[in-house]
């Protein structure tokens, strides 16, 4: 669910979808979390009729709900300049750290995990009204640029920010003006751009 939303809020620039997830996640860290090893258990605490909590890590048809959490982590990380998503997104691979080393092939969206963890954060953040038409084709060639280590944020004027607003900040980078796009590499960006075959040359580069 909390993947999801996040894909729905990077589609949309609907901040609402960003508040969602960040609630979601603090609820998933309060139910599931295991302070001592790290990872995700499968059973909530405190769940009278299980025995014994297990935490899934094998990607099968379906991903291990702790290789998503993971990239969940990651991406809230990215989006909202928080490095402390980041560190339990590593707390989640070294649970699984001997998993990973001897049998990787069973986890391979962990690996990508990994992966995304092991590079700087990356982000195209989009400026300018929801509703403006240079929008569009701005996303249609981030869209369209694979990256699958890269997020896409949307900027915010401070008073529009969500509370607790501290928690947002990241979202006031190139808020606000003209409709324009920017290319970030751990939030400093290269010159924000309005022509998609700009963009395209930046990305390109990037």
């Amino acid at each position: 669910l909390i993947a999801g939303v996040l894909d729905l809020y990077e589609a949309t620039g609907q901040v609402s979808w960003l508040v969602w997830a960040r609630e979601l996640q603090g609820a998933m860290d309060e139910r599931f979390w295991d302070p001592v090893r790290g990872g995700y258990f499968s059973v909530a605490a405190g769940e009278e009729s299980v025995l014994l909590r297990m935490k899934e890590d094998y990607d099968g048809a379906e991903a291990s709900p702790n290789s998503v959490a993971a990239e969940n982590l990651i991406r809230l990380g990215d989006l909202l300049k928080a490095d402390a998503y980041r560190e339990r997104a590593n707390e989640v691979l070294l649970a699984f750290a001997d998993q990973l080393q001897d049998m990787g092939h069973a986890a391979p969206r962990m690996l990508a995990a990994l992966g995304w963890l092991q590079t700087p954060p990356s982000q195209i953040v989009f400026s300018g009204p929801e509703d403006a038409k240079g929008l569009e084709p701005l996303r249609e060639i981030a869209w369209n640029y694979y990256d699958p280590f890269r997020v896409m944020a949307y900027g915010l004027s401070p008073a529009e920010l969500p509370e607790p607003k501290d928690t947002y900040e990241a979202l006031t980078l190139f808020a606000g003006g003209e409709t324009q796009a920017a290319v970030c590499k751990n939030f400093v960006c290269l010159k924000p751009v309005s022509d998609p075959e700009k963009l395209r040359e930046q990305l390109q580069l990037s």
